[in-house]
Parts: C-alpha cells; sequence; structure tokens
C-alpha cells in the first residue's frame, strides 16, 4: 500500500482521487488550527497522522495509520491549549510563560500516568486498548486501537 494514497479522513486507500471516494474528505496540507498537526505529519516514525477526531481542553485526537502494523489507530496528543502555543509548520510546542512550567509539567506527569494505567488493562471488546507511549514535540502521544463504533453519546441519544 502507498501511504500518499491513503485518505487521511478515513485511513482508506483513495488511489489518485482528490476526494475520497469513501468518506468524501478533501485533504488539504493547512490544518484547521495552528495547534493541529498537519495531516501526513508522522511521530515516532511509526504513526501518520490523519484527521482531527476531537480536541478538548488538554489534547487533541487523532485518526492515524500506524505503519508497522498497517493499521488505524488513534494517536491522543498531550496539548493543554491554555498554557502551551505551537506555530504553524513546526510540530513542536511551546509554554507560554515561565510560571507555566510547573502546571504543564505536572498535567503531563498525569496523562503518562493515565497512560501507564491503561496499558495494563486487558483487551476487551468495544474498547479501545493503548498499546503506545511516547514523548516527541515537547509533548507526549497516547496510541490506542482504533474501534469503529458510535460514541456512548451518540448511542444515548439515538437509543
Amino acid at each position: 500500500m502507498r501511504f500518499e494514497q491513503l485518505c487521511m479522513g478515513c485511513m482508506t486507500h483513495k488511489g489518485e482521487e482528490r476526494v475520497c471516494p469513501h468518506c468524501h474528505w478533501k485533504e488539504t496540507s493547512i490544518p484547521a488550527s495552528p495547534y493541529h498537526l498537519p495531516p501526513r505529519t508522522i511521530v515516532n516514525h511509526r504513526y501518520l497522522i490523519g484527521r482531527v477526531i476531537q480536541q478538548g481542553k488538554f489534547g487533541i485526537t487523532y485518526l492515524a495509520f500506524d505503519t508497522g502494523s498497517r493499521r488505524r489507530c488513534v494517536v491522543k496528543e498531550f496539548l493543554p491549549k491554555d498554557i502551551i502555543t505551537r506555530f504553524p509548520g513546526n510540530p513542536n510546542i511551546i509554554i507560554n510563560d515561565i510560571e507555566s512550567q510547573p502546571d504543564f509539567s505536572y498535567c503531563l506527569s498525569k496523562f503518562s500516568e493515565e497512560t501507564a494505567v491503561l496499558q495494563k488493562i486487558r483487551p476487551q471488546p468495544g474498547l479501545a486498548h493503548t498499546f503506545d507511549f511516547f514523548r516527541e514535540n515537547s509533548t507526549a502521544y497516547r496510541v490506542n486501537e482504533y474501534v469503529d463504533a458510535i460514541t456512548l453519546s451518540d448511542y444515548l441519544i439515538e437509543n
């Protein structure tokens, strides 16, 4: 499989098409937010970043492709947006001021501890298994199995 022919919206083969025939996502090289890593960024020499699934106060979750196992996965980037900055074109984050350094370090250690706990949980049906953790770009990343399902909140709304 040629990775340049993967759709960054759904991580399926789209060939030479500009718009994905599966999910109709049109890839651009400019991320929607300066905080987002651009599609096709590779982290940890292995994970090909795709579209943003969710952005919260402490992180950004991306659909990604594991080039080692050749499967979709989910990469969560620790990114406390109230105390950091990222400039377009630069994947490294910068802490806004020296007073925020202790808060950043504390929250990063909690993200790391949480990941360690999640990695100890045996894989269960319907629960995304956490299988990797690494530090890069002055922050940290957690990698989960991709589970093709609806969210709990969507399920509750539908039922």
